[in-house]
């Protein structure tokens, strides 16, 4: 680009946040520019990830290496800078609940120890994030490739940038589409994979990322660098088989329909009709109505709109006024505390002193005149659980375990748990359910700890029966709730 072309694109938009888009089969960078409705994605550049068909650490470091020396050579210093890495570079999974979720150390070995388990490869310097799931329920976890994050951190100083976020490219779109568009489910075709995300069946929108599942696609959804599909039919086929697969291993997926599709594939993909149950996602952008968003709409959808996540690889460490003013008035008040507390310390002293000479002689020991007898003592307990069972709001209580329509589980019974002593303001009932999988058993978990008067809920264990027609899966939940 000539110095005068570079000075005509300065003059007429401006630069809001830079963007390295790391995908499977090509790298590109460029920004967001303009404001508002004029607000857009711009490339500036792109080169090829060499290598096999299969994606590969060195291959990604080759690329990079590729990159010329300034690729952001007409961006301000300090820019924002963010990275959008596609879900083949990273090893990403739901990790079952654990108690060792609540020790921060024991979470990222559990993180760790089950992202190998499930076949990735995962090095000692790889970051590793968890998601901020409710406690009970899966988490997500994803480890990012150390060595390119140290890259990344290594040339946004050289760049003069600063390394604002890296995000997985199925969870950016999420949280443009899923979580702020307020759709249940989403799917995001990528060119190595398909990722379907969200809750079968479920009206609850914007809620936590309850299920997700890569659907390899063995290359078949690439685009070439002219921006048509290498072949449409393979596109299709390829969904179809995928989806298959899914319904397969996850039946409460099968009866899904109308499941929006977001096109993330770098190039121009223009296929706007999909294989059921996939729709083409429709959204409704600030300056154009209702259309197909594309790549460049999730991007300037992340810097607008998207909140900060805990899956990000990276934090913005810079302090915010919004943080700042709330801390300088507090530090006010605590001086102007300290100075008024300095004028009354003699008499407050002098208090102190009286005080303790008042109490320095012991008190004599209270007895009981009328101690209780041992047998008195021994139905102390079940005194206490006779009159726990008599305030259980049994009403309220069962209309909280009622499930919704969409999700098939069966209440077997409900038992009052004891709590040792008469001061808790708290109680729990132990409750044995019957579901036909394990999703439908964690998302009423999750249903139970988010209804009142519950505060909580934890599974406790669970089983496989034999049903009338299937498996089904017994298992037990405690919930706490407020007297």
């Amino acid at each position: 680009m000539s110095p005068a072309e570079a000075s005509t694109r300065e003059s007429q938009v401006v630069v809001r946040a830079l963007w390295l888009v790391l995908g499977a089969r090509q790298v590109r960078w460029g920004a967001v520019v303009g404001t508002g409705k004029a607000a857009r994605w711009e490339s500036w550049g792109c080169v090829d990830v060499p290598g096999d068909p299969q994606v590969s650490r060195p291959s990604l470091m080759a690329a990079l290496a590729g990159l010329p020396a300034t690729p952001f050579a007409d961006a301000a210093p300090n820019t924002p800078l963010h990275v959008w890495l596609a879900d083949p570079w990273v090893a990403m999974d739901l990790v079952p609940w654990s108690d060792g979720f609540l020790r921060e150390a024991s979470a990222m070995a559990l993180a760790r120890s089950h992202l190998m388990a499930q076949g990735y490869e995962v090095h000692g310097a790889d970051r590793v994030r968890l998601d901020d799931a409710p406690m009970g329920l899966p988490r997500l976890a994803v480890a990012y490739p150390g060595e390119v994050l140290a890259w990344l951190e290594d040339h946004a100083r050289a760049w003069s940038l600063r390394l604002r976020s890296v995000r997985v490219a199925s969870l950016a779109c999420w949280s443009v589409f899923g979580r702020n568009a307020s759709v249940p489910m989403l799917a995001v075709l990528h060119d190595e994979a398909l990722v379907i995300m969200g809750a079968p069946g479920s009206r609850v929108r914007g809620a936590h990322l309850a299920e997700w599942h890569a659907v390899p696609l063995d290359g078949g959804a690439r685009i070439d660098p002219t921006g048509a599909p290498s072949s449409d039919s393979d596109v299709v086929q390829q969904l179809a088989h995928g989806w298959r697969r899914l319904a397969l291993r996850f039946p409460q997926w099968a009866s899904t329909t109308d499941l929006p599709l977001l096109d993330g594939r770098l190039g121009d993909p223009r296929r706007t009709e999909w294989p059921a149950p996939f729709v083409s996602m429709k959204t409704r952008m600030a300056s154009t109505g209702e259309l197909d968003p594309s790549l460049g709409d999730v991007l300037v959808g992340l810097v607008d709109a998207a909140p900060p996540h805990a899956l990000d690889a990276v934090s913005d460490r810079r302090p915010r006024k919004a943080v700042l003013v709330p801390l300088a008035v507090g530090l006010c008040l605590g001086l102007l505390l300290l100075g008024s507390m300095a004028g009354s310390r003699a008499r407050l002293t002098a208090s102190i002193e009286a005080s303790v000479a008042q109490h320095s002689q012991p008190a004599a020991l209270s007895v009981p005149a009328n101690p209780l007898t041992k047998q008195e003592l021994a139905r102390i307990p079940a005194v206490n659980q006779a009159i726990r069972q008599l305030n259980l709001p049994v009403h309220a209580l069962l209309h909280s375990l009622e499930p919704p329509q969409d999700l098939r589980v069966a209440v077997l019974s409900v038992d009052s748990v004891g709590r040792g002593g008469p001061s808790r303001q708290s109680s729990s009932v132990r409750i044995v359910a019957q579901a036909p999988s394990s999703a439908d058993m964690m998302r009423y978990v999750a249903f139970v700890s988010g209804r009142r008067p519950f505060t909580g809920a934890y599974l406790r264990k669970h089983e496989w029966v034999d049903g009338a027609t299937e498996k089904q899966v017994r298992f037990t939940l405690e919930a706490t709730w407020n007297n």
